[in-house]
């Protein structure tokens, strides 16, 4: 029997452009395989022309929650991209936090909010800075004091590169990271 792990998965259509990220937990194949093979999404709008986008894991987890945390933080990141096709995020506390219909900043909030943040010193700065230790797909070492700048850097996601070296998930796009 092998081990079917939750998984977060992005589809994009393959003409617009338009992406949408999901999560999978009840699978009973690996992910590879079930992602276009046995499953074709929970959307209700995607399923029914899962055919016009091109699909990729993104990542494979050990705990359902563990994922769902990972899509709703990509989710978030990309609430703001028009190109994004989900029309909610969830909290960790499982209340919607941003829908389509509610999650309309104007520009002037939005300059307000940044104007308010200005001068405050960081809460992470605030930190001593961990050593990070990040191994390629290809096996290649790399080490770095801002893993931020890093995943900015090599286009990955922080939060993920993080849940690694915490043990929470395994690996992210073939990555794998440890810190001190």
């Amino acid at each position: 029997m092998a081990n079917n792990f939750p998984y977060v998965y992005k589809l994009t259509h393959k003409i617009t452009g338009k992406f949408y990220f999901g999560s999978r937990w009840a699978n009973s194949v690996y992910s590879e395989l079930d992602l276009g093979g046995t499953y074709f999404s929970s959307s209700k709008d995607i399923k029914p022309v899962f055919e016009e986008f091109n699909y990729m894991v993104l990542a494979d987890f050990y705990t359902k929650e563990d994922a769902f945390i990972f899509e709703q933080n990509l989710i978030k990141e990309n609430w703001n991209n028009p190109m994004l096709i989900n029309k909610g995020c969830f909290g960790i506390n499982g209340k919607m936090i941003h829908n389509v219909t509610s999650y309309n900043k104007t520009n002037e909030h939005r300059k307000n909010m940044s104007l308010a943040k200005k001068g405050k010193i960081p809460k992470h700065s605030l930190i001593t800075m961990k050593t990070w230790q990040l191994i390629d797909p290809e096996g290649k070492n790399f080490e770095t004091k801002n893993l931020s700048e890093f995943c900015r850097k090599y286009n990955l996601n922080q939060g993920s590169m993080s849940a690694i070296a915490q043990g929470k998930q395994k690996t992210y796009k073939g990555w794998k990271c440890y810190t001190d």
